[in-house]
C-alpha cells in the first residue's frame, strides 16, 4: 500500500519506533545501503515493513533540503547496482513540504536472509544498527531455510491438528505408506507420526499445507484453491447453459475416490459395442483410465499460491472436456521437450498419491493417455503448454461407426465430430444417426415409392431393423414385427445394462424426448443414445412413441409401456 502524507508525519515523530531510521543528507550511500540492509534481515523476526527517511532530523522535523534529479536516480539504483545481495523487496516515495524534500524508503523483510550490503551482513539492535555475528547469521540462515521449503512442505498457520481427519490418515493412509509391524511398534502421538511424512510442522504446532490438502476436513477454508469444479454445458462454447455442476471439495484422499468414480461412469460412458454377430466389447467415450490421469496430474502439478481459481474441468455438451489448472510446467519441463521430461512442483504430494495407488509417479503417465487414446478411438489430447501461469488439455471424444447391422465399422480416432458419421465403409452405407433420431422408429409399409421412377422399393432409413430377408446371422438382426412372442420373452431375459438405465430413467422422471434423455442419462452423442439404449428398448416393447403417428414431432418422446414397468417391478423381487 502506497504512503501516505498522514503516515508520514506519523513515523517522523514517532522517535521510538525501532522500525523507523531518519537521516538529513540524500547522498550517503553507504550508511544507507547499511539501513537498509539491517531492515531487510529483520533479525527480530517482526514480519513488518521498515523505513528509512531522508531529509528529516533526528528530531522529527524537515531538514529543509530539497532532491534533485542526481539524488533521485541514485537512490533508485541502490536496489539494482549490486552492493545489497540478494536484493530486498523496496518501494520510493517522495513527499514535498513547503520546509523540504523527504524521501521515504520502504523496506519489506526477506523471505530469504542474511542480506549482505558490500558482503557484510547488518542487523537492527533495537532502534541502532550493527554488524551480524556469527549466532545471528547463523538464525538468519535457519529462518531461510525454513522459507525455501516448497508451498506443500511449509506450515498452514491458520489450521489446526482438528482440523485433519486423523481417521483418515490412520486407517487407509498410513498402512499403505508404513509397513504394519512398524505402526504397531510406534508409540509416538499421531503429531509425530504425521511430521515424519511431512503433514505436520512440530515447530510451528500446526499441520503443513500438505497435510491439509490430504486430510484437511475443509481445506478450501485455508487453501482458497485446494478444490475441482465440474460444470457442463449446453454448448460447444463457454456461454451455453450449466447443465450440471459439482465443486469436489474435501481432502485429497476423498475427493479423488469420488472423482474416480464420477469420470467412470459419467464421463468415460460405458457401453455394449457389437464387434460381430455374436460378440460384444465394451466401448468408451472417453477411455476411464486417461481421463483419471489428466486430472489427478491437474492436482498434482497445479501452483496453489498463484491463483484462487480451482482447477476446471467443463464439458462442452460431449463435443470436448477441457482441463484447466493454474501452474504451467516447472522445473527442468518445457515446451521443447514436453511430455518426455517432466518435474514435480508438488513432488510430496506425487509421492503421497502413488503411496495410495491412483497415479505412477515416474513420468509415463503422460504418453500412456495418448496411447490408450489413440486405441480408444479418441483424436490425440491437445495440450496447451505455452501458457505462462496455466496448463490445459482438451480431449474429445471417441467417434464409432456403425454399419447397418449395428457392428462396428469404424473407431480409429480421426474422426473428430458428428459430421463424419456420414462416410461410408466398403460398399455399405454408413446410417446418419441425426436422421435415425429425427425419426426414431419409423415402420414402413411393405414398401414406398420412389419419387423419382414411382417404383416400389424397400424403405432403409429407418430405426427398427426390417431388413428380415438379409440380415439372418443373429436372434436380434431378425427382431422384427414378425417375430413371436415367444422369442421377445427369451430377449427380455438378457436386458441390457443401458437399457435397464433407460427404463429407471423413464420411471422416475416420467416420458422424455431425446434431448432430456441424452442429458438425463449423461450422453454425449445422439448415435449411442439410439443404438444402445432406444433401438433394444423399442425391440422388446419396454418403451414406446407417445405419439406413434406424428414421427416427426418436435414434441415426441418415448414412453414406458406396461411390459416395461413389470419387468422393473420384477427387478425389486430378484
Amino acid at each position: 500500500m502506497k504512503l501516505t502524507e498522514e503516515k508520514l508525519r506519523h513515523l517522523m515523530t514517532d522517535l521510538e519506533a525501532e522500525n523507523v531510521e531518519r537521516t538529513r543528507a540524500f547522498d550517503k550511500a553507504d550508511k544507507m545501503g547499511q539501513a537498509i540492509c539491517a531492515f531487510a534481515n529483520d533479525l527480530a523476526d517482526r514480519r513488518i515493513p521498515s523505513y528509512l527517511l531522508l531529509g528529516v532530523e533526528n528530531d522529527g522535523t524537515i531538514s529543509g533540503k530539497r532532491i534533485d534529479d542526481e539524488h533521485l536516480t541514485s537512490l533508485g539504483g541502490l536496489k539494482t547496482e549490486g552492493n545489497l545481495l540478494p536484493p530486498p523487496a523496496m518501494a520510493l516515495d517522495v513527499f514535498h513540504f513547503t520546509e523540504g524534500d523527504v524521501v521515504a524508503l520502504t523496506v519489506f523483510p526477506s523471505a530469504y536472509p542474511p542480506i549482505r550490503y558490500q558482503g557484510q551482513v547488518w542487523i537492527r539492535v533495537g532502534a541502532r544498527k550493527a554488524l551480524a555475528t556469527d549466532e545471528d547469521i547463523h538464525l538468519l540462515e535457519e529462518r531461510s531455510r525454513r522459507s525455501r521449503r516448497s508451498f506443500e512442505e511449509r506450515p498452514c498457520l491458520d489450521a489446526k491438528l482438528e482440523d485433519l481427519d486423523l481417521e483418515l490418515f490412520r486407517n487407509q493412509y498410513l498402512p499403505k505408506a508404513v509397513q504394519a509391524a512398524v505402526i504397531d511398534g510406534d508409540p509416538r502421538p499421531v503429531q509425530e507420526q504425521m511430521a515424519a511424512l511431512r503433514f505436520y510442522d512440530l515447530e510451528a504446532k500446526v499441520p503443513t499445507n500438505l497435510g491439509i490438502l490430504l486430510f484437511g476436513k475443509h481445506p478450501e477454508r485455508f487453501i482458497p484453491s485446494a478444490y475441482l469444479q465440474y460444470l457442463k454445458l449446453s454448448s460447444a462454447t463457454a456461454g451455453g447453459d450449466v447443465l450440471a455442476e459439482h465443486a469436489y471439495k474435501g481432502p485429497l484422499l476423498r475427493t479423488i475416490p469420488e472423482l474416480d468414480s464420477f469420470v467412470k461412469v459419467g464421463v468415460a460412458s460405458p457401453h455394449p459395442v457389437r464387434i460381430s454377430g455374436f460378440q460384444e466389447k465394451t466401448g468408451y467415450i472417453y477411455p476411464h483410465w486417461s481421463m483419471r490421469e489428466l486430472l489427478l496430474n491437474s492436482i498434482i502439478h497445479r501452483d496453489y499460491e498463484i491463483s484462487n481459481a480451482p482447477i476446471r474441468f467443463y464439458d462442452y455438451n460431449g463435443t470436448r472436456i477441457e482441463i484447466i489448472n493454474p501452474g504451467a510446467l516447472y522445473g527442468q519441463a518445457n515446451i521443447d521437450n514436453f511430455p518426455t521430461v517432466n518435474d514435480y512442483r508438488n513432488p510430496r504430494l506425487a509421492e503421497a498419491v502413488k503411496v495410495m495407488g491412483y497415479v505412477n509417479k515416474y513420468s509415463l503417465g503422460i504418453l500412456k493417455v495418448r496411447k490408450e487414446m489413440s486405441q480408444n478411438g479418441n483424436p490425440e489430447p491437445e495440450f496447451e503448454v505455452f501458457q505462462r501461469n496455466l496448463f490445459r488439455v482438451v480431449v474429445r471424444p471417441a467417434v464409432e461407426v456403425y454399419d447397418k447391422y449395428g457392428i462396428l465399422v469404424q473407431n480409429d480416432g480421426k474422426s473428430q465430430s458428428v459430421s463424419d458419421l456420414h462416410e461410408t465403409q466398403g460398399s455399405g452405407e454408413v446410417s446418419d444417426p441425426v436422421q435415425q433420431l429425427s425419426d426414431p422408429v419409423k415402420t414402413p409399409s411393405n414398401g414406398e415409392k420412389n419419387s423419382d421412377n414411382g417404383q416400389i422399393t424397400q424403405s432403409t432409413d429407418t430405426a427398427t431393423d426390417t431388413a428380415t430377408d438379409t440380415a439372418t446371422d443373429t436372434v436380434t438382426d431378425t427382431v422384427t414385427d414378425t417375430v413371436t412372442d415367444t422369442v421377445t420373452d427369451i430377449v427380455t431375459d438378457i436386458v441390457t445394462d443401458t437399457v435397464k438405465r433407460l427404463l429407471v430413467v423413464l420411471s422416475q422422471l416420467g416420458d422424455m424426448g431425446i434431448q432430456e434423455l441424452l442429458v438425463q442419462l449423461n450422453l454425449h452423442h445422439k448415435i449411442n443414445l439410439l443404438e444402445r439404449y432406444l433401438r433394444p428398448a423399442l425391440k422388446l416393447r419396454m418403451i414406446e412413441l407417445t405419439q406413434p403417428n406424428s414421427l416427426h414431432s418436435p414434441t415426441q418422446k418415448y414412453h414406458l409401456t406396461a411390459k416395461g414397468r413389470a419387468y422393473l417391478e420384477g427387478l425389486k423381487h430378484e
